[in-house]
């Protein structure tokens, strides 16, 4: 992969390698411009799944246990310290999907609000 940069326009003109626009890198997605829509989507996709999961274990587990399951699959956003850079227009998905999780642990509408500084959610 070769990082550019969006102002500058320089190739390399290296033979046999093949380009590609984004890569794995110690968990995190990065494209060659060193953009978060790679990594924001490939944590969105992952949340939407887990979510689901959360959504249909919440019958059978009591509540203690769908807190386990919440800091286990929905709270690590992978790489999100790093994520400063990335429009929080970008990031409203992943915490729209961390509070649909939050209602659904708490059979609650899907408009109401959330607030977890309100709620004893520790674990």
């Amino acid at each position: 992969m070769l990082i550019t940069s969006s102002k500058k326009k320089e190739h390399l003109n290296i033979h046999n390698i093949e380009r590609k626009s984004d890569i794995k890198y110690l968990g995190i997605y990065l494209d060659e411009h060193l953009k978060w829509e790679t990594q924001i989507q490939h944590v969105n996709n992952t949340l939407a799944k887990n979510v689901g999961i959360i959504n249909k274990l919440r019958n059978y587990l009591d509540f203690h246990m769908l807190k386990q399951l919440y800091y286990t699959l929905i709270s690590p956003n992978y790489g999100f310290a790093s994520w400063v850079a990335a429009y929080k227009t970008r990031l409203n998905k992943i915490c729209t999907k961390q509070n649909k999780c939050i209602r659904s642990m708490f059979f609650a509408h899907g408009r109401e609000h959330v607030d977890p500084s309100s709620w004893n959610f520790e674990i």
